[in-house]
C-alpha cells in the first residue's frame, strides 16, 4: 500500500488566529499540509507557490469583488487547484462564486469536520456544497460528467497520463526527462488532461485514468 500524500492547502483568512487554528487542526489530522497562509486574497498572485497546491480555502471576510477576483485568478492560473469558499453567502453571492468557478461553498459557521471533508472532496476532483448551493454545483457536475464520457486523448497526452499513473509517482520534471520533452510542455499536457477529465488534481486524474484502464 502506498503512503498517503497530504493534501497541499492554502488558507486565506483575515484573522491570524483563525489561520493558525485552521492550520493546526488540519495538519493534526494528518490529511493536509498547509503550504501557504495569507490574510488578503488580493496578494495571492505575488506569493503563489511554484506548484503542488491542490485546494485553496478562502474566507469571504473581505470585499466580495476582491475575493471573487482571487477565485478567478486561481482557477485561471492553476486549473488543477480547487477553491473552497466560506462565508455568509446570500443566494446572489453564491451564484457569483459559482460563476467565478469556485469548486465548493460552505457557510461561515460550518464545523471543522465539514471543512475538512470539503477540502478532502475537492482534492479528489469533486464538488462540495451546503444545501442552498446544490442546484448550481450539481448542474456543473452533470455537464462535467458528460464531457468525461467523451474524452479523447492525443498520443502524447496518453504517454503523460501513464507516467503520472506509475506507482512511484513521478514529478513533472521527471516526466519531462522520461519523455524527452520540456517541463512546460508536460504542464500544458497535464492541464489539458485536467480539462478533458473535468478534474482539479493529479490524484483525481490518476483515479479516473485507472478506472478507465488508461494507466496500462
Amino acid at each position: 500500500m502506498h503512503p498517503v500524500v497530504p493534501i497541499s492547502l492554502v488558507i486565506v483568512h483575515a484573522s491570524e488566529a483563525m489561520r493558525l487554528g485552521l492550520r493546526v487542526g488540519m495538519e493534526r489530522e494528518g490529511v493536509t499540509k498547509v503550504v501557504l497562509e495569507l490574510a488578503e486574497p488580493g496578494k495571492l498572485a505575488a506569493v503563489w507557490p511554484d506548484e503542488g497546491v491542490q485546494v485553496v480555502l478562502l474566507f469571504l471576510n473581505t470585499a466580495i469583488s476582491v475575493a471573487l477576483d482571487a477565485v478567478r485568478w486561481v482557477r485561471s492560473r492553476s486549473p488543477g487547484t480547487a477553491v473552497l469558499v466560506m462565508g455568509e453567502l446570500t443566494p446572489v453571492m453564491a451564484h457569483r462564486a459559482v460563476e467565478a468557478q469556485a469548486n465548493g461553498l460552505l457557510h461561515a459557521d460550518a464545523p471543522f469536520a465539514e471543512i475538512l471533508r470539503g477540502v478532502t472532496v475537492l482534492s479528489q476532483g469533486g464538488l462540495f456544497f451546503n444545501g442552498s448551493y446544490r442546484e448550481h454545483l450539481l448542474e456543473r457536475k452533470k455537464k462535467g460528467t458528460a464531457r468525461d464520457q467523451e474524452v479523447k486523448l492525443t498520443d502524447m497526452q496518453l504517454k503523460v497520463l501513464r507516467q503520472l499513473c506509475r506507482p512511484e509517482g513521478l514529478t513533472r520534471p521527471r516526466i519531462a526527462e522520461e519523455l524527452g520533452i520540456g517541463k512546460r510542455t508536460v504542464d500544458d499536457h497535464i492541464e489539458a488532461l485536467f480539462d478533458k477529465f473535468n478534474v482539479r488534481s493529479t490524484r483525481a486524474l490518476v483515479q479516473r485514468a485507472m478506472k478507465r484502464g488508461l494507466h496500462r
